[in-house]
């Protein structure tokens, strides 16, 4: 099926758009192109041919999940072949692992990070493969990709961050006191270092607390931090002052560091923070301080966080601390297999020739950015816990998910009506409505 090799395709080409997005169907027009990607006889979308190579970042659940899900799940019904890297540790091992995609044939490589994302585009560029990876356009490596213009990059994929920010916003909103007086205690992780999810979280949640008490931050007014993103990408741990008297503490760094324990026992033994926004899934973490806190106070501490699902997540809504009220209060909740669906779609809507569909209306290309879902309850989450687990193989980014954003077939899809659809589409209902 190709002729040529992909590098050679992309100089003659002289490194044109139209002509990358060729390069991976070894054609030379646009029919040769869509004539590699069709429907077997039954209907079934025929994307036989194509390679994918999965840049993985993860030794658990989540890695063993996309090898079930993409080599076994994925490819029997759209004959797709995959590679899938061992843990990527750093950038040599992301450039060996790209060269290695294309000595092994792959068409594209579907990173995990986002820490390398403008050299590893340049490699897979130099290897003749198209890049993608798991970022947010305004962070990681996306905007230098973008301003770049590289010809083999078609866009990235992940979490709806601010998305996820809103949803804890939300709750917050509905569910604080009228003049919060119980404190809040934010953990920030590496917001300082600008992950997307852990700002969002953490900014969108102080948002909250501005608008329901009128709060205005010292250390603002006195030009510390220029706003409150910038409070919320602090790196000095510690309680941050307000005009309303609201006990507020801001505890950056992974919760896997030796210091984070040692700072987090104290101030929640202080008695003055009832509320914990988590900006991952710290839960564990922070089980054992909280339950001795709230003994020997006799407080109820309320724990709100971000998880994906799992056996921890399940085990833990379904546990209650020693005055019976629940160990989380509230997750924003994100099902693996929506997102690696979404770079499913991504990838293959670039490599059968539909490039142009996946850039916005400036010409730069999209991403696919999938939502997760507020739970707040254990039989809410039972609602969704058999899907993505290894036990089950029940998968949230099902057949007919993805069918809804390949655009061999729909060819009127955009990246923006694909993100419309994403938008919708966490939800109990709609996964039942594309169950298999």
């Amino acid at each position: 099926m190709k002729n040529i090799s992909r590098r050679q395709f992309l100089e003659a080409a002289g490194f044109t758009a139209a002509a990358a997005a060729l390069t991976a169907c070894g054609g030379s027009s646009s029919s040769t192109a869509a004539s590699t990607a069709g429907s077997a006889g039954d209907g079934t979308p025929d994307l036989s041919g194509y390679k994918l190579c999965i840049g993985e970042v993860q030794t658990d659940d989540r890695a063993q999940i996309r090898v079930e899900y993409f080599q076994n799940y994925i490819k029997s019904r759209y004959g797709t072949d995959f590679m899938i890297t061992e843990k990527i540790e750093d950038g040599d091992g992301e450039m060996t692992n790209i060269e290695n995609a294309a000595m092994a044939g792959c068409d594209a490589f579907v990173s995990y990070q986002n820490q390398y994302m403008l050299a590893s585009c340049q490699k897979a560029q130099s290897e003749g493969i198209m890049y993608c990876a798991n970022s947010v356009p305004n962070a990681g490596g996306a905007p230098d990709c973008i301003a770049a213009n590289l010809p083999n990059y078609i866009g990235c994929f992940g979490q709806n961050q601010p998305g996820t920010g809103a949803l804890i916003r939300d709750y917050l909103a509905a569910n604080a006191s009228a003049d919060g007086a119980e404190g809040f205690l934010f953990i920030t992780g590496i917001a300082s270092r600008n992950n997307q999810q852990h700002t969002q979280v953490t900014l969108q949640s102080l948002q909250a607390l501005v608008d329901l008490y009128g709060l205005e931050f010292d250390a603002i007014k006195d030009g510390t931090y220029a706003d409150l993103t910038a409070l919320a990408q602090t790196d000095q741990p510690g309680e941050y002052t307000n005009n309303k008297g609201v006990n507020i503490y801001i505890l950056p760094g992974l919760w896997t560091a030796d210091t984070w324990l040692p700072t987090l026992s104290p101030a929640l033994q202080s008695g003055k923070y009832g509320w914990i926004i988590a900006c991952d899934a710290a839960f564990t973490a922070c089980a054992q301080v909280m339950q001795d806190v709230e003994s020997s106070m006799n407080m109820n501490i309320r724990f709100v966080c971000v998880s994906g699902i799992n056996d921890s997540l399940v085990a833990t809504m379904n546990t209650t601390d020693p005055s019976g009220n629940p160990t989380i209060d509230f997750v924003a909740c994100g099902l693996q297999t929506i997102t690696d669906g979404a770079a499913y779609a991504l990838a293959m809507n670039s490599l059968p020739g539909y490039q142009d569909k996946m850039r916005k209306a400036d010409g730069t290309m999209g991403s696919l950015l999938s939502p997760r879902v507020g739970i707040s309850n254990s039989a809410e989450l039972a609602e969704l816990s058999d899907w993505d687990m290894l036990a089950t193989k029940k998968w949230a980014g099902s057949y007919k998910y993805i069918d809804s954003m390949l655009s061999v077939v729909n060819p009127e899809l955009t990246v923006d009506s694909i993100q419309s659809f994403l938008d919708t589409v966490v939800t109990v209902d709609s996964l039942h409505a594309m169950d298999d």
